[in-house]
C-alpha cells in the first residue's frame, strides 16, 4: 500500500482498490496510513442489502483511535459472527485436525 500511496515512488498515478478485514489499516499508529476519504466500509442490512459509507463521514481528529472506535461499533459495518459456526469447528472430531497443514 505504502507504494501506492507514497507519490515519489507511484509516478503515474495508480490506484489500488482493496478490501480487507484487517483492523490495524485504521489504527494511527505510528503514524495514519490512510485517509480517512480512501477507507469505505460495507455493511448489510436484515434484507441482505448492502450500504457503503466511508470513514470521512465520520469525526476524525488526529487522535482518534479509529481501530479501536470500529471495533467498538462506533462506525457500524461490523462483522456478524455466527459463534455457533465457531463452536462446531471447535468442537469437531479429532480426525479432522492437521488438515489444514497440508
Amino acid at each position: 500500500m505504502e507504494l501506492f500511496i507514497n507519490s515519489e515512488m507511484n509516478t503515474r498515478g495508480a490506484q489500488l482498490i482493496f478490501s480487507s478485514h484487517d483492523t490495524t489499516l485504521l489504527n494511527n499508529s505510528p503514524v495514519r496510513l490512510l485517509d480517512p476519504r480512501q477507507v469505505w466500509f460495507a455493511e448489510k442490512d436484515a434484507s441482505g442489502i448492502s450500504e457503503l459509507f466511508s470513514l470521512d463521514d465520520f469525526d476524525n481528529r488526529a487522535g482518534n483511535n479509529n481501530e479501536r472506535r470500529y471495533l467498538a461499533g462506533a462506525f457500524g459495518a461490523v462483522p456478524n459472527i455466527d459463534d455457533r459456526l465457531l463452536q462446531t469447528f471447535l468442537s469437531a472430531p479429532r480426525e479432522f485436525e492437521g488438515l489444514d497443514n497440508g
